[in-house]
């Protein structure tokens, strides 16, 4: 059995603006019982907030010819992949075909059942090569922290920053809070996201 790195998908996101990915294809391995479209669902946002453009998710299920179509319409904008489990031998066959059409505009993003992998390796060897090796397996745990680390990190924040809980909360409300990043963070872990 093949064993991916495992990523959740703000960490992923995060990964494709490091890599500065436009005109890049990946591969995110979604574990059988979770679903593809609510997986992608999730993914545009994040990569809406590191990207600063807006996330197109692509049901590709009717068959290559929409999977072109729809990633050429999307132009620079990044896609998220999904649907394409059901695809026939003659499918990857066909989408081979038509590669060199997928070629272009923004990061692409497929998401896939681990099996897909052997069926693109067979039926699609020369999309499989462009494509390259960056796959990894979605783990939707991974972006969130336990109770301890949570504790643990606004014990950090409290400590770098030299401020209380409610000195956070009180700048918030009166709209004096700092731009800094870690600012935003303390207020999520307190569970009071709604004032940003």
């Amino acid at each position: 059995m093949i064993e991916l790195e495992r990523t959740g998908l703000g960490e992923f996101a995060a990964q494709l603006e490091l890599e500065n990915g436009a005109d890049r294809w990946y591969r995110l391995i979604v574990p059988e019982s979770t679903d593809q479209a609510m997986v992608a669902e999730q993914l545009a946002p994040e990569i809406d907030g590191v990207l600063g453009s807006t996330c197109q998710r692509i049901d590709a299920s009717a068959g290559p010819a929409q999977l072109v179509r729809m990633v050429r319409d999307a132009g620079n904008s990044p896609v998220a992949i999904y649907g394409v489990d059901a695809y026939s031998d003659a499918d990857w066959q066909h989408v081979d075909l038509l590669r060199s059409q997928l070629v272009g505009g923004g990061p692409k993003i497929l998401l896939a059942r681990l099996s897909v992998l052997a069926k693109m390796e067979n039926h699609a060897p020369n999309l499989t090569s462009f494509l390259g090796g960056a796959t990894w397996q979605v783990d939707l745990g991974a972006d969130y922290l336990t109770e301890a680390e949570q504790q643990a990190r606004l014990a950090s924040l409290r400590t770098a920053l030299g401020y209380s809980d409610g000195d956070v909360i009180a700048m918030a409300q009166e709209h004096k809070l700092p731009s800094e990043p870690e600012f935003a963070e303390w207020l999520v872990l307190l569970g009071r996201g709604d004032l940003l």
